[in-house]
């Protein structure tokens, strides 16, 4: 149901990683228990924070404990019956086991929740693009090589680098900022968590209007176009069909944040290369023609910017054309999915209790508070320390530098007088690959 406009203030959330304490009804049966879970759609109730620096250890252990106590109604079901109620509920609610349905789901809940909030802003718009066809969404989609991608998704996972470009605002009205800040409070506010999650800043949506999407390009590429300057743009396309290197393959990006005297602007940058890249080669859930105005402009801003045409921090190329789906091949991601794909197969024949102690993991594993350990192959994998350390190098806090010797063999150099990343990224294998 779409709240009307007259009652909600709605505005893109802080997040602070303190989850709210959700309010609690005695839980007697399977009745009581999804009532009490319905609560868990909004992500306030589960909320976290992946940069664990930014709270004290004390905030850390207060969080880890109102989560604990939000989960903890599923710890009153004892009967049979009513675990087995629970479970169906709960197959039904999220299709669960069946991983090609959960992802469904997902793509639906995502797509749906962009309509609600995209009618929900319509009035901030210009009176000619106000109940369009396309509902105000120029475009959609997320990364393809993530488990929604390959559509091995547990319910409650996040969808990574989903975005949405959309018709922005009457600028007399309101700024282009505040329309996506709003946009963004209603998908907080109506989107169902326990089918995609949004409970931390990163696995957020990003929300981009038309004009947002020029102006940031445009501060890029004003960048971009000093840096290019004496350089072969062949370089950049040859960079970007290598054979999967996160540093090196990032080579644009890296040379360009050493242009950018700002540690914000570098953040912004880096930020916005997820975006862009996630429009250029992500999978689409909508897309809109470029026969029509709008649909016309978003694609001659993408095709005119050497920022949208050379930032390669995702590397989509390298993993689609080079590679396929060799990726899988990787020990942490074929352990993840092998654990996922047995649970698939086994789940309906397992006993009832089993079941549900499965399902309980699942449910907290979307704030990665799944304590079952004899599950925890289906949620974790080893960090991604090399995609750590590129973040670190487009912020500045790594210097990078390329080395090209005789023999055409590419080195990089690292140096940082930060004694915590040195500690960090010490093992990290900067030439891994495919």
């Amino acid at each position: 149901m779409i709240k009307p406009i007259s009652t909600i203030k709605s505005s893109f959330p802080s997040f602070k990683g303190m989850p709210k304490v959700a309010p609690k009804r005695y839980i007697y049966d399977a009745d009581d228990a999804i009532s009490q879970y319905e609560v868990l759609k909004h992500p306030q109730y589960t909320e976290i924070i992946q940069e664990a620096e930014q709270v004290t250890s004390d905030e850390f252990i207060r969080a880890e404990q109102i989560r604990k106590e939000n989960y903890s109604f599923l710890d009153c079901l004892k009967s049979d019956k009513d675990k087995a109620k629970f479970v169906e509920y709960f197959k039904k609610l999220t299709g669960f086991p069946v991983m090609a349905e959960s992802t469904k789901k997902m793509i639906d809940e995502f797509a749906r929740v962009l309509d609600v909030s995209s009618r929900n802003m319509d009035y901030a718009r210009p009176i000619e693009y106000q109940n369009a066809e396309d509902n105000g969404i120029l475009m959609s989609g997320y990364d393809e090589f993530c488990s929604a991608g390959q559509g091995t998704v547990l319910p409650g996972s996040d969808l990574d680098k989903a975005f949405a470009v959309v018709t922005g605002p009457n600028t007399d009205y309101m700024s282009d900022k505040e329309f996506s800040d709003r946009f963004k409070g209603y998908i907080w506010e109506n989107l169902d968590n326990r089918i995609l999650s949004v409970n931390h800043c990163a696995a957020f949506p990003n929300i981009v209007t038309l004009n947002e999407l020029a102006t940031s390009l445009k501060t890029a590429d004003d960048y971009a176009k000093n840096f290019l300057i004496g350089q072969n743009p062949v370089n950049f396309w040859r960079v970007k069909n290598l054979p999967y290197r996160l540093i090196s393959g990032a080579r644009f990006n890296i040379w360009l944040s050493g242009q950018i005297p700002s540690e914000a602007e570098k953040e912004e940058i880096k930020n916005l290369a997820y975006v862009v890249e996630a429009i250029r080669d992500g999978k689409k859930i909508k897309d809109v023609s470029t026969n029509t105005e709008l649909g016309g402009k978003l694609y001659y801003i993408m095709q005119n910017s050497p920022f949208a045409q050379y930032s390669n921090i995702i590397q989509s190329n390298a993993m689609q054309f080079k590679y396929g789906m060799a990726w899988l091949s990787k020990d942490t991601v074929k352990e993840k999915l092998k654990a996922r794909k047995e649970m698939e197969k086994v789940f309906d024949s397992l006993p009832v209790s089993t079941q549900y102690e499965i399902v309980k993991a699942v449910i907290k594993s979307m704030s990665g508070d799944s304590d079952n350990s004899e599950y925890s192959k289906m949620f974790t994998g080893k960090p991604d320390n090399q995609r750590l350390l590129l973040n670190d190098i487009l912020r500045g806090k790594v210097l990078c530098v390329f080395e090209d010797t005789p023999e055409n063999n590419e080195k990089i150099h690292l140096f940082t007088k930060d004694p915590v990343l040195i500690e960090k990224y010490k093992h990290v294998d900067i030439d891994e690959g495919i």
